[in-house]
């Protein structure tokens, strides 16, 4: 029997074929194919912008002054004295001296230091006082020569780290104060005396840097550290017509 009518159209097989030989019917689909390759990857997106600046962090605390201290000293009844220990190259080195007669003392001293006249007191009963300074050039052992004193030498040296040659104000004798022109000046003073045997005592805020006292005469060193403020009271009255003093503001 034969599947193909008429028309040419394939009976008998469940309408699988039409007319034109196309497979018809209900068969179920055929399973999915496997999935094509990534295509390429697509351009770079443009750089977003700069985001804003943040902002600016609190000041940070106020710094403190530099230290200002006396590293040493030494004050007495002669013309020369040894620092007790090794002086720092940069550091202030100050030397006063007095002495009977007097009125033009030169200062010299083992490391070579150049030392300049930053104060003096005019003379009473023939007592001469002078205070010199200088920057230490080296390291090293140090000693230090007042010359063309005469009679009843008085010396005090002192290394001072933190304070410069540099002179804001200077007071001798009368009226015993200092006036100072900026804040925390190193003040040191010097008082010497023809007649042995006195006592003297730093005022208040004032430390004693030094005393020597032998049968003729006395020397006394004072410092301030440092000083803040505009006037400063200086020396009591020592009460003797052959005493002096000087006394000197080193700017720090």
């Amino acid at each position: 029997m034969s599947n193909i009518s008429s028309d040419g159209s394939v009976t008998g097989l469940g309408g699988l074929f039409d007319a034109s030989g196309r497979v018809t019917g209900n068969g179920a689909p055929g399973a999915t194919g496997p999935a094509g390759p990534s295509g390429p990857a697509g351009p770079t997106g443009a750089t977003g912008a700069t985001g804003a600046t943040g902002a600016t962090g609190p000041a940070g605390p106020a710094g403190s002054a530099a230290a200002v201290y006396v590293c040493q000293s030494l004050t007495l009844r002669n013309n020369t004295a040894s620092f007790p220990f090794n002086v720092t190259a940069g550091s202030l080195l100050i030397v006063a001296g007095d002495n009977y007669g007097s009125d033009s003392p030169g200062v010299s001293d083992t490391l070579g230091t150049s030392y300049s006249l930053v104060a003096s007191a005019s003379p009473s009963d023939n007592e001469y006082l002078v205070v010199y300074a200088g920057i230490a050039p080296s390291s090293g052992a140090n000693t230090v020569t007042i010359s063309g004193e005469t009679s009843y030498p008085g010396i005090a040296i002192l290394e001072v780290v933190g304070a410069t040659t540099s002179v804001d104000a200077t007071a001798v004798s009368t009226p015993y104060k200092i006036t100072t022109t900026v804040t925390d000046d190193f003040v040191f003073v010097y008082a010497g005396s023809q007649h042995s045997g006195q006592t003297f005592s730093p005022p208040a805020g004032y430390f004693l840097g030094g005393s020597a006292n032998n049968n003729d005469s006395c020397a006394w060193a004072f410092v301030v550290l440092p000083y803040i403020g505009n006037t400063l009271a200086a020396l009591i009255d020592l009460g003797d017509a052959s005493s002096q003093q000087v006394a000197v503001a080193f700017k720090t």
